[in-house]
């Protein structure tokens, strides 16, 4: 691994975890299927518990719908990007309280950091 994989795996050895749980997300990842790069299956394998998920990498889907300010769904509708980040954020196990050791859905922990 390269980049700040090691240096995030080394922190959070070493580090004791108050108030919440850190989780890599990795952006932009190429999943190629006969190349020998990395695989989404080697991250899961490296961070363990510590990976949450992976971003897939279209750029010129992300481009267009910046330049155009609508979301990626109105570009292409039922589009990868939005599909992760969906799971992402619905998924009550990809985020967890430490002090409570219970799951909580990200959009109500935004919410309770915001005062809602």
């Amino acid at each position: 691994m390269s980049g700040g994989a090691p240096l995030y795996l080394d922190y959070a050895a070493t580090t004791p975890v108050d108030a919440a749980v850190a989780q890599v997300i990795v952006n932009r990842f190429e999943d190629r299927l006969f190349s020998g790069g990395l695989k989404k299956r080697d991250i899961e394998q490296a961070l363990g518990k510590d990976f949450a998920a992976v971003v897939p990498n279209f750029y010129r889907l992300v481009r267009e719908a910046i330049d155009r300010g609508v979301p990626l769904d109105e570009v292409k509708p039922g589009n990868k990007i939005t599909a992760e980040l969906k799971k992402l954020v619905l998924d009550p196990a990809i985020v967890k309280t430490a002090s409570e050791g219970q799951a909580m859905p990200l959009m109500k922990k935004l919410k309770l950091s915001v005062g809602g």
